[in-house]
């Protein structure tokens, strides 16, 4: 688009054309980038915002080395993993988990209606119950929830299937079932974590930074981040 304008009052973001009198007017997109930085009480500066009670800072060198946990952000859920010796599957639409190349949605719905399914001599299979309300809370088994005696937000159209060849005993089978449904519960409760290592100048400014993600659950994050990580 061509503007004129007299000597003078070029307008801001213009270039003039000397030889036309012209102005041009550059039509330029303006954008804010907001970078947030994280600081302690005592000026240390850190990659990510710690969690406050696993932040460990020591004197490095010439400088400060510190750790901590942070929640992880984009964390891989377990359905990822790609393991077909121990899995969820889960058919609601507030929570949906499929493993079609093994077993699909009428299958489960089949288990529940006490029909024998095919996967049944390769899987020990277990019903998975679902609260649904603000979010997904998983458990094992049939039934309700306490904190839902009416059944109104749950739900039952899930299933946890456990190789035989691999958990050979029905109670080992559930043993892993009941471990797998609790990482689902870390993950959909936003119970990941990174280790973070961050490392300071003698000033406490940030000069380096160094992490690892996707730690289920807060006691097994603080246990690796006192390791020899």
């Amino acid at each position: 688009m061509l503007f004129f304008s007299p000597r003078g009052e070029t307008p801001p973001e213009t270039l003039i054309d000397e030889r036309e009198n012209i102005v041009l007017v550059l039509n330029m997109a303006i954008h804010t980038k907001v970078t947030t930085k994280y600081f302690d009480d005592s000026g240390h500066e850190f990659s990510r915002e710690p969690i406050e009670e696993t932040l460990n800072i020591k004197k490095v060198g010439e400088g400060f080395e510190a750790r901590y946990l942070t929640n992880d952000e984009y964390p891989e859920g377990p359905d990822k993993w790609d393991n077909d010796d121990l899995f969820l599957v889960h058919y609601h639409r507030d929570f949906q988990v499929e493993k079609e190349k093994i077993i699909q949605e009428e299958e489960v719905a089949s288990l529940y209606n006490g029909e024998k399914i095919s996967q049944e001599k390769e899987y020990r299979i277990f019903p998975v119950k679902a609260y649904i309300h603000s979010g997904v809370s998983l458990s094992l088994g049939t039934g309700g929830f306490g904190h839902d005696p009416g059944g109104w937000d749950t739900s039952h159209v899930g299933a946890c299937l456990a190789k035989r060849k691999d958990f050979p005993t029905r109670e080992k089978a559930e043993k892993a079932c009941e471990s797998l449904v609790e990482e689902w519960n870390q993950y959909l409760s936003g119970d990941v974590y990174c280790l973070v290592k961050d490392t300071l100048d003698n000033k406490k400014s940030l000069v380096d930074t160094d992490s690892v993600c996707g730690y289920y659950g807060l006691k097994y994050a603080k246990e690796e981040l006192n390791g020899k990580w």
